[in-house]
Order: C-alpha cells, then structure tokens, then sequence
C-alpha cells in the first residue's frame, strides 16, 4: 500500500497555465482528491450563480452541498482563514491520502510561511504567448499584464529553487504531449504510484470551485497543445511578449 511523502499538494503559477487540466488528471487517482480552487471558495459562495464544474450551481452540488455548510463563514470568506487541519478535514472525510489545490497565488500567499512537513507544491509552467493569448482574450491588456507574469513567474522560480525537495516544475507543453510520463514524475514526487486512468481525465465527473471556464478540447480524453496564440495574437503582440522571455531563467531556453 502506497504511503505518500505529503498529504496536501498545492498547485502555483500564474492564471492560464493548465491547471484545471491537471487537476482532473490527478483526480482520476484513486488515493487522491482535487477540489480545484478551494482559496477561492469565497467567490463562489458570494455568487448565487456559481456552478461547480460537474455543472450544477454549487449551492446544490452533491458535493458542496454537503462539504460548504461544515466550514465556519470566517473561513468561507476570507482564505487566508483557512489551515492545514481544515483542509485536512476535506481529505480525510473523504478517505483519501492527498488533496489537491488550484488556487495558484493563493496558495502562494496563504501557505509559504506554514512550517507542515505534508505540505508540497507543483509550479506549473506554460509559454508565455499562449498564457498572454488566454489573458488578452478575458479582456486585459499587455502593458498591465506583461509586468504583472514577469513579477509573478521570478517569484515563483525563486520559490521553486528555494523548495528544491517539497517543489516540482512541471511544463504545460510536456503534461500534453507525454502525458504519461509527465504523471509519471508527479507521482513519483508524492510517493504514489500512477494509475492509467490518470490519463483519461473526462472519465468521470469533477467536482471543481472555480475551475476554468474554458472548453477548449474538454469532454474528450484527447490531448493537444493550446497553440492558438499562433494565429490569434499579432505580430506587434507576439513580439512585445518575445521580449520577456530571455528575461527569465526557467524560459530563457525553452519558449524563443
């Protein structure tokens, strides 16, 4: 029987990175449970529209509708209320062995300074382009969000140097085109071993907070990367983006 190094993994980067993706992955685990961004429950129990991501409004998801009521309103409402044991409760009453978090900067900001040795992360890395491509599209713009990634993704390659044995950097790019081996790495990383299924995500029904909205190549098991900066950013774009790269170690020789 599988005894895994940590209990809790929490996923960081910026927005636009995978994340949603890998989390389904790992959800098809049958010792782990992934609630997607769990930080950000607060958003969602302040908006009567909010739907999980099996569908269904959250305020009636088989799910959350029995998990939300048990965690106290102060916690519901401010995420960095939220401890280890409390995120605990989730895994354990549900007889799993690790829990997974989407929520990225929250992660970062609540749990950096949290001295639990069952606590690990996953810095997930995406081509910058196809992250601008996805940011643009909900409507930013480059001048505000091009400084706001470079701060954000040398913090995280600092923090990811720093945690060496309790990191691991996973590239979007690899996750999609070797899947398997990809998995493969993170299970290793837990102390888990990797079940096929993990390659199936669409398989079964998720029960994420605040996943990604996107349907890009969503209910099918088929994996491809998302270039479609490619042919949807211009030349100018492509070229202001191309600018940051050689700017940041972790891709400086992989996204020219």
């Amino acid at each position: 029987m599988d005894q895994p190094r940590f209990s809790k993994l929490f996923v960081v980067g910026v927005g636009h990175i995978g994340s949603t993706l890998l989390g389904r992955m790992l959800n098809m685990h049958p010792d782990i449970i992934c609630v997607g961004e769990l930080l950000r429950l607060d958003h969602a129990v302040d908006n009567p529209d909010e739907h999980c991501s099996c569908g269904t409004p959250l305020n009636m998801c088989s799910f959350w509708s029995r998990w939300a009521p048990k965690f106290p309103e102060s916690v519901k409402r401010d995420y960095l209320q939220w401890t280890p044991e409390l995120i605990d409760y989730i895994r354990t009453g549900e007889g799993k062995k690790v829990i997974v978090d989407l929520s990225k900067t929250r992660s970062y900001r609540l749990t950096k300074d949290w001295k639990d040795e069952d606590i690990c992360y996953l810095l997930i890395v995406r081509d910058p382009r196809g992250v601008m491509r996805s940011a643009l599209h909900k409507g930013g713009d480059l001048s505000d969000l091009l400084p706001r990634h470079k701060k954000w993704i040398e913090r995280y390659e600092s923090f990811a140097k720093k945690r060496r044995t309790t990191c691991l950097t996973v590239f979007y790019e690899e996750l999609v085109t070797s899947p398997e081996t990809q998995l493969q790495r993170v299970c290793d990383f837990l102390g888990l071993s990797f079940f096929p299924a993990m390659l199936t995500p669409d398989s079964k029904t998720h029960h994420f907070v605040r996943s990604s909205g996107s349907r890009y190549l969503k209910s099918i098991n088929k994996l491809r990367v998302d270039d479609r900066w490619r042919t949807e950013l211009t030349p100018e774009q492509i070229e202001r983006i191309n600018k940051y790269p050689g700017k940041v170690d972790m891709y400086r020789h992989r996204y020219q």
